[in-house]
């Protein structure tokens, strides 16, 4: 276990309810996404600079951010596309005169987006569904064109940051809102999106060029790994990556029985999109249960604990006695669930560690997740505060 200091760090960390922000972790708010205060607490606590982080169920990509930013290496894994372009869009390194070159296009390229006369309300069968409605339609149609200048970029890495700004524009406007923007309030948040894009890039970088420097390691080691596959599969993603045993692995993996839409956009909070994957040049025909490693019925929660049994299994195969896994879990039936899963990390050779909250339930560390909604298998809303529990693990 870590020093008394950074034990209580830690637990600090978890009860954290400051909205996210710093570096690059509000580029794009990815559903389900942990504290980078906590992802920040736990690399302090259990890893030293130049170690290895692995997070197996990457999501927004917190972990790499950090991991980077205080002298780790680091590889991710994620099953969904989205997950492995944001993440990677995070992480990207760019020297501030290409950041400044492209913060400068993108307010003068997204400026100029107008609709032409001959543009009339299209539904093409390769636009993702319910994004050309009669309400909508001018407002995709300034996605598609933003999409098409990325290609005056010359660098992988600024197509990659200006996508990003793109899509974290197209997510503010579609995603949840009833009311949707004029064209010309569109334009406003494509150009407050590259700014914030460009603003949160320098900051990151910088931080780990001083890291960089700090610590002797190279840019090339700090630079985070990400590789789309399962956390089943993490025994030979790691073994292709070359980078030794991870000192910790640190995720908050999907909670079960609890319904997270990590793959689709509601559009004015009602009908669903799979928008996202088109604007990064991905295809998704998979469905949410795909995500959530099960559905919310009962079938649906045997199938999770059953992946989860193949994923300790991998994590046991990439670990020693010196790597710690840390987790954040929620559970819809903690009693019942929660058993079960320890008793999964134990079959698979994992003891827990107890680094206690005083005033939580028993001895271990516990958090109010305040503003979540999460869904139950019928038609009723669970209550709007959920709890989280922290899980640290060690090979027995």
């Amino acid at each position: 276990m870590p020093g008394k200091g950074k034990a209580e760090a830690l637990v600090d960390a978890i009860a954290d309810s400051e909205p996210i922000s710093g570096l690059t972790h509000n580029i794009y708010r990815y559903p389900g996404r942990f504290s980078a205060v906590f992802a920040r607490a736990a690399i302090e606590a259990f890893s030293d600079p130049g170690d290895l982080i692995l997070d197996p169920f990457v999501g927004g990509g917190t972990t790499l951010v950090e991991a980077s930013a205080l002298g780790r290496s680091s590889l991710g894994i994620d099953l969904n596309e989205l997950a492995v372009f944001v993440s990677q869009a995070k992480t990207t390194l760019l020297e501030d005169l290409r950041l400044s070159e492209l913060l400068e296009w993108g307010l003068r390229s997204f400026s100029r987006l107008r609709l032409r006369a001959r543009d009339a309300q299209i539904s093409h069968p390769r636009h993702p569904k319910h994004v050309c409605s009669r309400d909508s339609w001018r407002i995709w149609r300034c996605i598609e064109t933003a999409l098409e200048i990325t290609g005056e970029l010359r660098g992988s890495g600024e197509k990659r940051l200006a996508t990003c700004a793109i899509l974290d524009a197209g997510r503010q406007v579609f995603d949840g809102p009833k009311a949707l923007p004029s064209v010309d309030r569109f334009r406003s948040i494509l150009q407050e999106s590259i700014h914030h894009v460009c603003e949160g890039a320098s900051e990151y970088s910088t931080k780990v060029q001083t890291q960089a420097e700090r610590t002797g390691l190279t840019l090339k080691e700090l630079q985070p790994g990400c590789r789309q596959g399962s956390a089943k599969d993490a025994v030979g993603i790691l073994d292709s990556t070359s980078k030794g045993i991870p000192k910790l692995i640190l995720f908050s993996p999907p909670y079960p029985g609890i319904h997270v839409l990590y793959h689709r956009w509601q559009i004015q909070g009602r009908r669903e999109t799979s928008a996202p994957y088109w604007i990064i040049g991905s295809k998704d025909g998979n469905g949410a249960s795909y995500y959530t490693m099960g559905g919310r019925k009962e079938a649906g929660i045997e199938a999770y604990f059953c992946s989860l049994r193949d994923i300790f299994r991998s994590l046991a195969g990439v670990s020693n006695r010196d790597t710690t896994i840390v987790q954040l879990v929620a559970f819809r039936d903690p009693c019942a669930h929660l058993s079960r899963y320890l008793s999964i990390m134990e079959e698979n050779g994992f003891s827990e560690l107890t680094v206690s909250m005083r005033g939580q339930l028993g001895k271990r560390a516990w958090r109010d997740v305040p503003g979540r909604r999460w869904y139950n298998h019928g038609s009723q809303r669970i209550a709007a505060k959920r709890r989280e529990v922290l899980l640290v693990h060690r090979l027995s």
